[in-house]
């Protein structure tokens, strides 16, 4: 036949898929913020300090889910957009693609802590707009954005006490 037997071996490497456990899902890994097809257009030094923002503000609203897993979601991608229409929300494999109303100038006038309240309500807007689409569980979202504000955008996590090997100390982070 001039076909190639796999060694067997080898085989186990080849068919991982059939091995899937099929209750197995992947987190949601992060919440990010595109221009790509809206490109922010700006100098370099400003260009950066517009990547940092937006990545702190999206990972800070994506940390404080608790691990939340929308169903069948293992990315959330927002694409800003300068037209008011708002495009629904298409999956590309696992990866959630929705296209949301952004106001550049508006954001560029604000100052350090404006411009992160800008974000966040970008951010979490959005992704209200998308639950309601595709119904996901809401409070998650909202106990998120909340916890965000109360912390006033810093970034901080409680890890449980630790006890030394002798159990005579105990460490906390």
């Amino acid at each position: 036949t001039g076909g190639r037997v796999l060694n067997p071996s080898l085989r186990k490497y080849f068919s991982l898929a059939a091995n899937v456990k099929t209750g197995f899902m992947f987190p949601l890994t992060d919440i990010t913020i595109y221009d790509t097809f809206d490109p922010v257009v700006l100098p370099e030094n400003e260009r950066k300090t517009w990547q940092l923002e937006k990545m702190f503000v999206c990972e800070l609203y994506h940390d404080n889910l608790n691990n939340y897993k929308p169903p069948h979601t293992s990315r959330i991608c927002l694409d800003i957009s300068s037209e008011k229409t708002e495009a629904n929300p298409y999956y590309f494999g696992s990866i959630c693609h929705s296209s949301h109303y952004f106001d550049k100038e508006k954001y560029f006038t604000l100052e350090n802590l404006g411009r992160y309240d800008f974000l966040l309500d970008y951010i979490h807007n959005s992704i209200l707009a998308i639950t309601d689409k595709l119904e996901w569980d809401k409070s998650v979202f909202i106990k998120a954005f909340s916890e965000v504000k109360s912390k006033n955008y810093k970034y901080f996590k409680e890890f449980p006490a630790k006890f030394s090997p002798d159990k005579k100390k105990k460490g906390h982070i």
